[in-house]
């Protein structure tokens, strides 16, 4: 662990809320002029969805992180666009997660509800995340051990963290992805909404950071990315949250994950409420 202890996790965190200003600056910028890339090798119209602003913003964070710490790990979505992830690190126990564009459907569609995603883990667990979302003007963060903040970009830009963030007063609504088991068990008690259905019906529903705008009080899926949905439940966490898989067990530690993808998550503000929607999912699903 001497490469990591060379790194000061909160310097860390600083440069990349800096980045990220800079690349939600850009992407809202070209948002309205973005132009469709070739789709990618998926069945879903939001994993198929990939835009010019998606290459940009991870070669930009990969110039900015090879520029000032590259001896770090990197990963980032758009793999098979990158130009540098080649010059990084193999070798440093600490690993940098990039979504350049997380809900890049919605992105391409002209809606604020996409974000751009950065966290670091090492073998076990997330050390650090950031969610920014440009069209909200809002930024939540943790580094491990600390609370989650809340800043707005002017915040940023003077190199402020924010506030410490509460969860704001939401409906019982739940976001989920493809889930329909979970819809039948969970609707009788909760507005339930899979984003991959209700997309195609409704064009304002929303993403899953509507845990963070107060529109969600709890979201869950199966075979999510560590790259996005694990950041979201890391800083649910940090913000007096809970995650964890369907039945409430702990989730897996991230160097057991296979293609970085965690089996199964549920994800809600309170213990109250995580224990409320674990319990109807173990009745109403696993029984």
């Amino acid at each position: 662990m001497a490469q990591s202890a060379a790194i000061d996790i909160l310097e860390l965190r600083a440069y990349l809320l800096q980045q990220l200003w800079t690349a939600g600056a850009y992407a809202l910028e070209v948002q309205k002029e973005i132009r469709s890339r070739p789709a990618k090798d998926y069945d879903s119209p939001f994993a198929q969805a990939v835009t010019d602003a998606d290459i940009a913003v991870q070669n930009f964070l990969e110039v900015s992180l090879l520029a000032r710490f590259p001896q770090l790990r990197f990963f980032g979505e758009e793999v098979d666009q990158s130009l540098s992830m080649k010059y990084f690190s193999t070798d440093h126990p600490w690993e940098v997660l990039v979504d350049p564009i997380d809900g890049t459907r919605f992105y391409a569609d002209g809606r604020r509800d996409f974000n751009v995603v950065v966290s670091v883990v090492d073998s076990r667990s997330y050390q650090a995340g950031i969610i920014y979302m440009p069209g909200f003007e809002k930024c939540v963060h943790a580094v491990q051990g600390e609370p989650t903040y809340l800043a707005a970009p002017n915040e940023i830009a003077r190199g402020e963290i924010g506030q410490v963030y509460a969860f704001p007063s939401a409906p019982r609504r739940i976001y989920c992805y493809r889930c329909p088991e979970a819809v039948t068990a969970l609707s009788p008690h909760f507005e339930v909404i899979d984003v991959a259905e209700a997309y195609e019906r409704d064009p304002n529903c929303s993403n899953i950071n509507a845990i963070f705008t107060g529109e969600a009080c709890a979201f869950l899926g199966k075979g999510n990315s560590a790259i996005d949905w694990g950041v979201h439940a890391f800083l649910v966490e940090r913000a007096g949250g809970k995650a964890s898989t369907w039945t409430g067990a702990s989730l897996p530690e991230v160097q057991t994950l296979q293609d970085r993808s965690f089996p199964e998550m549920l994800v809600a503000t309170s213990d109250e409420l995580h224990s409320e929607i674990s319990e109807l999912l173990q009745s109403g699903v696993m029984a």
